[in-house]
């Protein structure tokens, strides 16, 4: 008889019954359940109840357009399962909670659990037409990288359209240039064998004048006494040595402030391997870089960097900057960074982007549009009205969205008819800007040297109308109070992350998927701020937060609310971290929870699930 049957929307092309447990050890008892997959590519898991057979908490994913098949594997002494499609799905529990993760491998054909001697616990593949044995690494990973080391701190990244190619600056303070260290060591090795061999010599000599005029038993006592002192002083001298060197290596590597090395590399991103690579003489240092197609004949793609010489931090004092204009060169045998030409200006460039065929720049605190010379760029337009430094631009249209160093956020309108900027819109608050990404025409999102991260948004309020300044005066006389601009930008969300925000892009992590807000910091940590959907979801999620605030308070005993507001009042913004620790928590008080929000702990854990399955 038919106990309990379950619908899908298509054919399935492979079932399998299998018991998951969350504990180690081969004798621990899990959860029963029904993995089905489907000719369409879905992938369902529901939960057996083993005294009636019924069906209940269903899962889907969609892993793929080619049918779903399915087979047991055994992970880390846990029953494992996965899926093949057009990528390969591995369905684990891993501390306490079920991932579904694609591997970070080649499409396999078909696969089975395999363990040996040298192999305990791995994999029999089939791809290709080969047979290949496969070990699992790295569970609980949501990102798989691949590196390439770099000569140094990368500081801009850049993207060349016509090549395909990534345009990567790299600079560090107080460290030599890799051909003076190489200069510096060969020298330093060359000096070292040379003074060997004087003093060798030198003992050779005086032995020699000693044994002649000895004779006998004594000449032998002598002897032995003299190598007995040159291996004694070969040994100190060889410490001697060794301390030097070690001196002159930590000398070597932390030179006095102010000088900098820097280069611009050309990277391919498919292979991850460096086309080509421009070291900077004479003390440069690159700290921003735009590829900027000029409105010329030949439609070619220009690189330009922007350096500064002989930067000294603090107190803040350089020789001057340069904006340098560099074509991409392919030869028959390599490709290459040729120099156009380079134009002085009096202060750092820390960015500068493409507008309206020309580039577009902040030199210190002066706004700037450039286009191209024969034997420099040719300024067209400047702003001087901004408080501090520029570090960020983004162009949209006629708009220009300006990030200051320390004032957060500028809107600036550009009028071609009479080639002026005017600020029309600005932040009621400072802001110390590290890191910005355009969101839509009115949103701005930004990270400060403070980790925390910052959304703020344009009132409908100004139009079209307002920003093209009616009155006539808005780019000479028409300012606010306190020089500061006449509309003012509100702030939407208020989130602090922990560490300093040194990245942020829109983008989407999965095919078809919502865009994301993803983010990288200092410490290496990455993470994403996921927009909702619905407003069932946030009240749920918020609700839920309020509940994990109370039930699972920090160890070190600090509110976690005063953690997220750290710098400002934390806005609009759900911490997803503490989320995701309901499934850590004990069932009873799961069951609390759960009941609160007027569900089961099931349903919770599926939400969660649901939202990370979005994104990821």
């Amino acid at each position: 008889p038919t106990v309990f049957f379950l619908k899908v929307n298509a054919v399935p092309s492979s079932i399998l019954l299998t018991r998951m447990t969350a504990e180690e050890g081969k004798e621990a008892k899990g959860k029963l359940f029904l993995y089905a997959g489907l000719k369409n590519g879905v992938l369902i898991r529901s939960a057996v109840d083993e005294a009636n057979g019924t069906l209940s908490d269903d899962r889907k994913r969609f892993l793929g357009p080619r049918e779903v098949q399915l087979r047991e594997v055994s992970i880390y002494e846990r029953p494992a399962v996965m899926a093949l499609s057009t990528r390969s799905w591995l369905s684990y529990t891993y501390q306490g909670r079920f991932h579904m993760t694609p591997m970070s491998y080649e499409e396999l054909a078909d696969v089975s659990a395999f363990s040996s001697e040298q192999c305990p616990e791995g994999i029999v593949a089939i791809t290709d037409g080969s047979l290949r044995i496969i070990t699992l690494e790295k569970l609980g990973d949501l990102f798989n990288t691949t590196m390439l080391s770099l000569s140094y701190t990368p500081r801009r990244m850049a993207v060349h359209p016509e090549a395909n190619h990534l345009v990567v600056i790299e600079a560090d303070n107080q460290t030599y240039p890799l051909a003076e260290k190489k200069e510096m060591e060969k020298a330093m090795k060359e000096g070292t064998e040379d003074s060997k061999e004087e003093s060798s010599s030198k003992r050779r000599r005086l032995q020699g004048g000693k044994y002649e005029e000895g004779n006998g038993e004594k000449v032998k006592q002598e002897k032995k006494g003299m190598e007995e002192e040159e291996e004694d002083e070969d040994e100190d001298l060889d410490e001697e040595e060794e301390a030097k060197l070690k001196t002159f290596l930590g000398e070597l590597y932390r030179p006095a402030p102010g000088k900098w090395a820097s280069c611009i590399r050309v990277v391919d991103p498919k292979t991850l391997e460096t086309v080509c690579v421009q070291e900077l003489g004479n003390n440069e240092a690159a700290f921003s870089v735009a590829v900027v197609q000029f409105g010329s004949k030949d439609d070619a793609y220009y690189i330009c960097v922007g350096s500064v010489k002989d930067l000294v931090m603090s107190p803040r004092k350089h020789s001057g900057g340069f904006i340098s204009v560099y074509r991409l060169v392919k030869g028959s045998s390599k490709t290459e960074l040729q120099l156009v030409h380079k134009t002085p200006v009096h202060d750092v460039c820390l960015a500068m982007t493409q507008f309206d065929k020309k580039l577009l720049a902040g030199v210190g605190r002066y706004l700037r549009i450039y286009d191209l010379g024969k034997k420099k760029l040719l300024r067209k337009c400047e702003n001087k009205s901004f408080p501090t430094t520029i570090c960020t631009l983004d162009c949209k249209g006629s708009r220009i969205y300006v990030g200051d160093l320390c004032e957060s956020f500028h809107l600036v309108k550009y009028k071609p008819s009479t080639k002026q900027f005017y600020i029309f819109a600005d932040t009621t608050h400072p802001f110390y800007t590290t890191s910005r990404c355009l969101l839509d025409y009115n949103t701005i999102a930004g990270g400060d040297k403070f980790g925390n991260l910052l959304v703020t948004r344009l009132p409908d309020s100004v139009t079209e109308e307002k920003e093209e300044d009616p009155i006539g005066l808005q780019g000479k006389f028409g300012k606010g109070r306190l020089s500061s601009a006449v509309n003012k930008m509100s702030s939407v969300v208020n989130y602090y992350v922990g560490e300093m925000i040194s990245s942020l892009q829109k983008t989407a992590l999965v095919p078809a998927g919502p865009e994301v807000l993803f983010f990288a910091t200092v410490m290496g940590g990455v993470g994403i701020f996921v927009p909702f959907q619905s407003r069932e979801d946030v009240e749920f999620f918020s609700h839920l937060e309020m509940h994990l605030r109370q039930e699972n308070t920090p160890l070190c005993g600090r509110d976690h609310l005063s953690f997220r507001s750290y710098y400002s009042p934390v806005k609009e913004c759900i911490d997803g971290d503490l989320c995701e620790q309901f499934s850590a928590l004990e069932y009873k008080k799961q069951v609390e929870i759960a009941e609160e929000l007027m569900c089961t702990p099931s349903e919770v854990t599926k939400r969660l699930e649901e939202m990370r399955n979005r994104v990821l």
